[in-house]
């Protein structure tokens, strides 16, 4: 069964709410597979950085692909980039 939380900045006026990525500080989801549990979370920094975390089971690769913006990314030790690829119209790295 997947589970997934959201967490947002909510307004006084919740009509004025918007569920956007932009507006969003926190999301976590996770789901349960043949091979064990995967799990993606990110947060968002105060200075609009967003920390990604990927979890798969061991002995399992996965291809994490990365909306941009057009703004660097940094990897973290021992994960390779693969290739830029277009989704959506927006070019995206692949590690």
């Amino acid at each position: 069964m997947p589970s997934a939380a959201v967490n947002s900045r909510v307004p006084k006026d919740t009509q004025d709410t918007d569920p956007s990525p932009a507006t969003l500080s926190h999301v976590s989801v996770s789901i349960d597979t043949v091979r064990g549990k995967v799990c993606s979370e990110w947060h968002r920094r105060p200075d609009g950085r967003i920390d990604l975390t990927v979890t798969v089971p061991y002995n399992t690769e996965a291809e994490i692909w990365v909306p941009t913006q057009n703004k660097p990314v940094t990897a973290s030790r021992g994960v390779a980039f693969v290739r830029d690829d277009t989704f959506g119209g927006a070019v995206r790295p692949g590690y």
